[in-house]
């Protein structure tokens, strides 16, 4: 028997039709669905017109970006001073207070969480050892895809106090 498929989503409509191989597959090209929750329905038919439906829900989702304003990377830092962290979270699914914020260094491992005001910004102030750091803000969704942007910042070891002797 002669068949034929066609596959169809809730979002996207028409995804692809044809005939599978001889072994029964077929393929259906990667990036076609957009994300959100599909409901995908296969629907194969043979050459006396007597069809087979299959249907499935499918969740796609995009990861949420990050973007680290502050500190810059120009900035003349002293360990131990504090430094303030700025930056911006967002995602396509998820609102922005709904997002995990959490800001990293490469020297001394997490340094805080922020939780996202309604426009995605989130700020911490934070002291710095000496060093040259690679700081990170990683945003995370509720589906755990995440976005990470990334700055370099030299802290510099504060000189010692003078000592003076009469």
């Amino acid at each position: 028997d002669q068949l034929e498929y066609e596959i169809e989503s809730s979002i996207d409509g028409l995804l692809g039709e044809g005939s599978p191989t001889s072994e029964g597959t077929w393929t259906l090209p990667a990036g076609t669905l957009s994300p959100g929750v599909h409901s995908i329905m296969l629907t194969v038919r043979d050459n006396r017109e007597a069809t087979c439906v299959l249907s499935s829900l499918l969740t796609l989702s995009t990861p949420p970006s990050a973007s680290l304003t502050l500190p810059t990377g120009s900035e003349a830092v002293n360990g131990g001073d504090s430094v303030l962290f700025e930056g911006v979270v967002q995602d396509g699914e998820d609102p922005s207070a709904a997002l995990s914020a959490v800001w990293e260094s490469d020297i001394q491992g997490v340094l805080g969480t922020s939780v996202p005001d309604a426009s995605g910004t989130v700020a911490l102030n934070e002291g710095l050892v000496a060093g040259s750091h690679l700081l990170s803000l990683t945003a995370t969704d509720s589906t755990g895809l995440s976005g990470t942007d990334t700055v370099v910042l030299w802290v510099n070891d504060p000189p010692s106090a003078p000592v003076l002797e009469i």
